[in-house]
C-alpha cells in the first residue's frame, strides 16, 4: 500500500497592541500545495510553522469565535477584543468593554486585506459567520438600547438596540449584519432583535436560490408567553417566549437579503421554563437544522414546546433525554429541524441526547440526508449519568453512550439520518478524560468529519484521555496533552462516517500551560482552518511559541495535507552589503524533499511582492544546505525593503517563507565596486542619462536609467583600461574602480 503523506500545519496569532502605541504584528506563513481533502487525511497531522506577534503586547483579551472561507479560498474570521488590536495595516480600538471584530485573511499573500470593529461602551461580540459570493453575514450580540445609549456602531454606522430600557441596565440584543466581501469592506445592512432581557445570535447560515439570498440565524431570546420583555424582530414583529416563565429560549430567525436592506421572514422559538438555546445552524435546501440544548427531564418538568412563532405558542412537546422523572433536570444536547415555507416555518422534528448531567450541542453540519452534531456529554466509562440518544418528542431514546473515562464533560460527535418528517439516530463517538472536553465546531467533506474543540490533559496523560468510544464500547486511542501542566489545549480530530458506525481517523493538539481553545472550523476542498485562542507560551509538536507570554491571543490555524515537508527552513535573513546599495539574502535548509528551486521575491510595502530571480534547490536531501542570492539593484526611496522566498517543489507546488526586512541605503551606489565586467548603478532619477568619465574628463560610456532608478554599465571591454573612473548622473557622482 502506498504510504499516505503527513500533514502540515500553519498557525497565525492575532495580537493586541498596547495603549501607548501601535505595534505592528509581523504575520508570516508557509503555504503549500495540496491534494483533495477527503482522500488525504488518514494519517495524524503534525504541527509545522507557527508565528506570533511581538513580545511587547498588552494583557487583554482577544478571541476568534467563528470562521468561514469564500469561493477564492480566503479566510474570514470573527470574534471580539478589548483594548487595541492590529491586523495587518489596520489598528482597531475598542469603544469600551468587548468589541466585535471581523477580518479577512489572504492565504496567497499571507496578509490581512481588511479588518473592522463594531460595538459601543458595553460588551459586544461576533459569534457566527457565513459567506455567499461577495456578501459576508455576521451574527452575535450588541449591548444597547433603542436610543443608542451605548453609542454602538458597526464599522462607522450607528446601530441602535431594540429595548426601551435605558442607562446601565441596557441589555444584549441579537444582531445580524451584511458586509461586502471583496478588496474592501462596507456595511450593507444590519438587523437587531430582542427585548429587555439577554438575547443573542450564536450562528448564521446562508442559502442562495436563483436571485434570492436567505439568511438564517440561531440563538436565544429571554421572554415568556406574556411577552414580558417585549421582544421584537424586524420592524415591529413580536416574538413571545416559549413558556409562561421568562427564561432563555431557543430562537431561529429568517431574513431575506434585498441587497442594501433585509426583510424579516419569520421567527420560531422552542424551550420551556428553564434555559434553552440554539448554538449552531446548518442549511440544506429548505431544511434548517439547529443544535444547542434544552433543559428538561423525561417527566417534562420544564414543559418544553417547539413550534412557537410570533404570539402563537408552540405545541410540539420534547421530553428530556435523561432517566430522571422527578424535580431534577439538566440540559440535553438538542437537534431540531425546521422547514422554511417562505413567509413561515414548520418545526418538523427534534432529537435529544443526554443523561442526568449537563449535555450540549455546539456545532452542526449537514451532507445530504446526514446531519452531524458535536458538543459534549457528561458521563463516565461506567455510564453513571445514563446518557441516551435517539429521544424524539415524547419517545425516549434507547441508544446508550458511555463516557470516555472519569465523570466529566467528554467531546461527542453524533450522526442523524433525516427521513423528512422524522429522523433516526445513527451513531455517536466520544473522546476525553478526567477534564472537561468538548467539540466546539464541526465540518464535513464527503464522508469525512473534522472537529475543532478543547481537550484538558498533560503530556503524561494524567487525565487518561481516550478517543474512539462508541455506545458501550470504550475508546482505546490515547491523546496526551501539549505540556507538563494539566490544562486545556486546542484539539483537532477527524472521523470517517461508515454509515451505521464511525471510525476515528486521528486527533492532534496544540497549546501550553494556559487555557487554549479551538472554537471554529471551516473547510475548502483542500484545507481545514481552525480558529480560537491561546495563552503563550504554547507548544506545537517541536515548535514553541513564547510570546506574547500571558496574553489571551486570537488564533488562526490551518491543517493541510501534503507530502513530507518539502523544505525544512531553519534560517532566512537579509543584510545590506557594505559600501553598496546591494542586499544579500542567505538561508539554510535542514532537509529537502522533491524541492526544485527558490524564487526570491521583493516588496516595497510588505504586501505586494515581485519575483527577482531563482536559485536551484537540492532536490531530496537530509543534509544541511546553505544558499545565498544578492539583489544588486534594490529599489531606492524607501526606508525598508521586504523579502521572502517562494519554495517550489518538482511538481509545481510551492510554499512561502517568513518575511524578512532590511534598511535601504540611500544615494548613488555601485555594485560591485571594484568591477571587472559589469557594475550596477542605483539611486538614480528614473530615465536619467548616466555617463562614465575617465581621469581626463572624457565620456567613455553612456547609459540610461530604467524606471526603478538603476542601470548596468559594461566595463569589461579591452578599450577600457583598468583604473579609476567617475560615474555621473545629473548632479550626482561617484567613483568606480575598473579592474
Amino acid at each position: 500500500m502506498r504510504r499516505r503523506p503527513p500533514l502540515y500545519f500553519m498557525v497565525h496569532f492575532l495580537t493586541k497592541t498596547p495603549t501607548r502605541g501601535r505595534m505592528l504584528v509581523a504575520i508570516a506563513s508557509w503555504l503549500l500545495a495540496l491534494v483533495p481533502l477527503a482522500s488525504a487525511w488518514a494519517q495524524t497531522p503534525v504541527w509545522g510553522v507557527a508565528t506570533a506577534g511581538t513580545p511587547d503586547q498588552a494583557s487583554s483579551t482577544s478571541q476568534l469565535l467563528a470562521s468561514t472561507v469564500d469561493s477564492d479560498g480566503n479566510v474570514l474570521v470573527a470574534g471580539y477584543f478589548t483594548g487595541k488590536l492590529t491586523l495587518g495595516n489596520t489598528l482597531l480600538t475598542s469603544a469600551g468593554g468587548q468589541d466585535l471584530f471581523v477580518a479577512k485573511w489572504l492565504p496567497a499573500s499571507s496578509t490581512w486585506t481588511w479588518a473592522l470593529r463594531g460595538g459601543g461602551t458595553g460588551d459586544d461580540q461576533a459569534q457566527g459567520l457565513a459567506v455567499s459570493g461577495t456578501a459576508l453575514y455576521v451574527t452575535g450580540f450588541l449591548t444597547n438600547t433603542a436610543s443608542n445609549a451605548a453609542g454602538v456602531t458597526l464599522n462607522t454606522t450607528t446601530v441602535a438596540g431594540v429595548s426601551t430600557v435605558t442607562g446601565p441596565t441596557a441589555t444584549a440584543d441579537l444582531f445580524v449584519a451584511k458586509f461586502t466581501n471583496n478588496s474592501g469592506v462596507a456595511l450593507q445592512w444590519a438587523q437587531v432583535g430582542g427585548g429587555a432581557g439577554a438575547d443573542q445570535g450564536s450562528a448564521v447560515a446562508v442559502r442562495t436560490s436563483g436571485s434570492t439570498t436567505t439568511v438564517y440565524v440561531a440563538g436565544s431570546i429571554t421572554d415568556d408567553t406574556n411577552d414580558t420583555n417585549k421582544v421584537v424582530f424586524g420592524s415591529a414583529k413580536s416574538q413571545y417566549g416559549a413558556s409562561a416563565t421568562s427564561s432563555l429560549d431557543l430562537v431561529v430567525a429568517k431574513y431575506t437579503d434585498n441587497g442594501t436592506s433585509a426583510t424579516l421572514g419569520w421567527t420560531q422559538v422552542g424551550g420551556g421554563t428553564k434555559a434553552d438555546a440554539g448554538q449552531g445552524i446548518a442549511v440544506n435546501g429548505t431544511s434548517v437544522y439547529v443544535t444547542g440544548y434544552l433543559t428538561n427531564n423525561k417527566g417534562d418538568a420544564d414543559q418544553v414546546l417547539f413550534g412557537g412563532t410570533g404570539p402563537t405558542a408552540g405545541t410540539k412537546q420534547q421530553l428530556g433525554a435523561g432517566t430522571t422523572s422527578g424535580a431534577a433536570n439538566f440540559s440535553d444536547l438538542l437537534l431540531a429541524k425546521y422547514t422554511d415555507g417562505g413567509t413561515s416555518a414548520t418545526s418538523v422534528w427534534t432529537q435529544v441526547g443526554g443523561g442526568t448531567a449537563a449535555d450540549q450541542g455546539l456545532g452542526v453540519a449537514v451532507s445530504g440526508t446526514s446531519v452531524y452534531v458535536t458538543g459534549f456529554i457528561n458521563n463516565n466509562s461506567g455510564n453513571t449519568t445514563k446518557v441516551l440518544f435517539g429521544g424524539t418528542g415524547t419517545t425516549a431514546g434507547t441508544a446508550t453512550q458511555y463516557g470516555a473515562a472519569a465523570v466529566s464533560n467528554d467531546l461527542v460527535v453524533a450522526k442523524y439520518s433525516d427521513g423528512g418528517a422524522s429522523s433516526t439516530f445513527s451513531w455517536s463517538q466520544v473522546g476525553g478524560g478526567g477534564g472537561d472536553d468538548a467539540g466546539q465546531a464541526i465540518a464535513v467533506s464527503s464522508s469525512t468529519l473534522y472537529v475543532a474543540g478543547t481537550l484538558v490533559n498533560n503530556a503524561t496523560n494524567a487525565n487518561n484521555v481516550l478517543f474512539g468510544g462508541s455506545g458501550a464500547t470504550l475508546g482505546t486511542t490515547t491523546q496526551n496533552g501539549a505540556s507538563g501542566t494539566t490544562s486545556s489545549d486546542i484539539l483537532a480530530a477527524s472521523y470517517a462516517d461508515n454509515g451505521s458506525s464511525a471510525t476515528l481517523n486521528w486527533t492532534q493538539i496544540g497549546g501550553g500551560t494556559g487555557a487554549d481553545q479551538g472554537r471554529g472550523i471551516a473547510l475548502t476542498s483542500t484545507q481545514e482552518y481552525i480558529v480560537g485562542d491561546i495563552i503563550p507560551p504554547a507548544t506545537f509538536s517541536n515548535l514553541t511559541i513564547a510570546d506574547p507570554a500571558g496574553s489571551d491571543v486570537s488564533f488562526l490555524g490551518r491543517l493541510a495535507p501534503a507530502g513530507p515537508l518539502p523544505v525544512t527552513l531553519v534560517r532566512f535573513g537579509a543584510t545590506a552589503v557594505a559600501s553598496s546599495p546591494a542586499v544579500r539574502l542567505a538561508w539554510t535548509t535542514a532537509s529537502e524533499w522533491n524541492s526544485s528551486y527558490f524564487s526570491i521575491e521583493r516588496s516595497l510595502d510588505g504586501v505586494t511582492y515581485t519575483a527577482l530571480g531563482q536559485v536551484s534547490a537540492s532536490g531530496t536531501s537530509a543534509a544541511t544546505h546553505e544558499y545565498a542570492w544578492v539583489d544588486t539593484a534594490p529599489l531606492t526611496g524607501r526606508p525598508s525593503l521586504y523579502y521572502r522566498l517562494r519554495q517550489v517543489d518538482q511538481n509545481g507546488a510551492f510554499t512561502y517563507s517568513p518575511v524578512c526586512s532590511v534598511a535601504v541605503t540611500t544615494g548613488l551606489a555601485l555594485y560591485p565596486n571594484p568591477a571587472l565586467e559589469t557594475t550596477t548603478l542605483s539611486g538614480i532619477v528614473p530615465n536619467a542619462t548616466v555617463q562614465l568619465l575617465d581621469v581626463q574628463g572624457r565620456v567613455v560610456r553612456t547609459a540610461v536609467a530604467d524606471a526603478t532608478g538603476s542601470t548596468r554599465l559594461n566595463v569589461g571591454s579591452s578599450s577600457l583600461p583598468a583604473g579609476w573612473y567617475l560615474v555621473r548622473a545629473g548632479s550626482q557622482t561617484t567613483r568606480l574602480l575598473v579592474q
